[in-house]
This record gives structure tokens, sequence and C-alpha cells, in this order.
């Protein structure tokens, strides 16, 4: 029972401490940077007050992604899933295969040649990692690297 009572002790003293105040006052630290003299100089001449000095080029997009539609002619069974990932973990160069690193998926939808999928991706992906998923035992696996380019519509069969 003593062990208990010290223990319980212990705890709220270590949760009373731990959520203790800081000390200061404002509940904030005052941090000055030091700089010399040709530094301050210069961030006064490239200072912004406002939102206003601020100027991007008129082509200028935030956007750091692009749209991708791809469309199947052919699926290599009627029933299944294809799976899309951004990078691959391993190629077998004895088979040209690459397997998919399944960390990086993008996304999964039930095959169907009539569809467009859309995909989005980072504006610099080289490439995605197809792989086809049968859901009724009469094909197996397959994998298949695509290429890209500049064009957003691609077509792909396994």
């Amino acid at each position: 029972m003593i062990h208990y009572k010290q223990l319980n002790c212990a705890l709220i003293a270590m949760v009373c401490i731990a959520c203790a105040p800081s000390g200061d006052e404002d509940g904030q630290t005052n941090i000055e940077a030091v700089q010399s003299g040709t530094e301050q100089s210069d961030n006064e001449d490239n200072e912004i007050n406002s939102t206003q000095q601020l100027v991007a080029q008129a082509d200028f997009d935030f956007k750091s992604d692009r749209t991708l539609s791809l469309s199947f002619e052919k699926f290599p069974s009627t029933d299944g899933t294809f799976v899309i990932y951004s990078d691959f973990e391993r190629y077998d160069s004895n088979q040209d295969t690459y397997y998919p690193d399944y960390m990086t998926r993008l996304a999964i939808f039930i095959a169907d040649t009539e569809l467009v999928y859309n995909v989005v991706v980072p504006s610099d992906q080289d490439f995605l990692i197809l792989e086809w998923l049968p859901m009724d035992g009469k094909s197996h696996e397959t994998y298949q690297y695509l290429a890209l380019s500049e064009t957003t519509e691609y077509a792909a069969e396994f």
C-alpha cells in the first residue's frame, strides 16, 4: 500500500512539473538575430512591407501536379483491378519487369475498358508503374512500366 501511495505522489509531481509554465511571464521568449552590417543593409533593400509588393510572372502557377487521363484497350481477364504506383522497388532485368514500391500507391480502380481514368501525379513524375490484379483466377498479376511525357492522355494494355 505504501508503494502505491509513493507511486501516485511521484506521478502527480511529474505531471505538475511537466505542465508548469516555463517561467516567462508572457509565455513567449525573446530571440534576437544578430546580423552584420552588410546583411542588414541587404535586407532593408529587399524588405517587403505588404503583399502588394509581391509580383509574380503572368504564367506562374502554384499547382505542382497534373491530371493524366488513362484508358485501357485490353485487360488479361474480365474481372480485376489495376493499381497505379509512382515508383518501383526493384527491376528484374531477366523478365524486364518493374515491381512497384507498394508505399507509393496513387490509385486503385476496378478494371473497365469503357472508362477513362483520371490520375493526379506530381508535375515532375517521369513514369508510372501499373499492376494488374485479377479477381477471377483466369490470369496472373502483371506489371507494366508507363513512361510519361508532356501529353496528358495515355492508352495502355496489359
